[in-house]
C-alpha cells in the first residue's frame, strides 16, 4: 500500500517524495462543479488542498467512499515547532510506498482555520494520528513512532 497525496484540482502543485509506484488518481466531487483529486505518492497539507470551506474539504476525504475497497484516512495533527511532529511526519514518508489504499491529511495545528478540527477531536497534545475507516474514527494515537511500530499499528488498525 502506499499513500496518496491530495492536490486541488490539478490547480496546484505540491512537491512531490519518491514514494514508489503511483495508485490512480481518486476524484472526489464537491459541490457548483468543484473536486478534489487525490494523487498516490505524498501526504499533504490541509491548508495546501482546501477546495472551498476547510470543513467541507476535510468532510469530503474522510467521508470519500471507494468502490473497490474500504476508505483508510490517517490525519496527523502537527506543527512546525514540534519535534515529535517532524519526526513522525518523516516516518510517514518512510511507510508511504507500502500503503498504496491509505490517505494520509496533515493538519497543521497552528492555522487558526483548523481550530474547529483541534476542538472537535480535542487535541491536546501533538503529533495526533486520527485513523478513520470509511468515515469513522477508529482510533487515536498521541506521540511520535519509528516505522516499525508505525507500520504494526497501521496494519492492526486498517485489518
Amino acid at each position: 500500500m502506499n499513500i496518496r497525496s491530495l492536490l486541488l484540482g490539478g490547480c496546484m502543485t505540491l512537491s512531490f517524495w519518491p514514494t514508489g509506484a503511483l495508485a490512480k488518481n481518486i476524484i472526489i466531487p464537491l459541490n457548483n462543479n468543484r473536486q478534489i483529486i487525490l494523487k498516490a505518492g505524498v501526504p499533504n497539507n490541509l491548508d495546501e488542498i482546501m477546495v472551498g470551506s476547510a470543513e467541507e474539504t476535510f468532510k469530503a476525504i474522510i467521508n470519500y467512499k471507494s468502490e473497490d475497497n474500504d476508505t483508510n484516512v490517517i490525519v496527523d495533527f502537527w506543527a512546525s515547532w514540534c519535534g515529535p511532529c517532524r519526526a513522525m511526519g518523516n516516518t510517514l514518508h518512510a511507510i508511504a510506498p507500502q500503503y498504496p489504499d491509505i490517505i494520509i491529511l496533515k493538519v497543521n495545528t497552528d492555522n487558526p482555520e483548523f481550530n474547529f478540527l483541534s476542538n472537535r477531536f480535542q487535541v491536546r497534545s501533538i503529533p495526533l494520528l486520527l485513523f478513520f475507516k470509511n468515515g469513522k474514527l477508529v482510533h487515536k494515537q498521541t506521540g511520535s513512532l519509528n516505522p516499525a511500530n508505525c507500520t504494526t499499528l497501521i496494519d492492526t488498525t486498517f485489518a
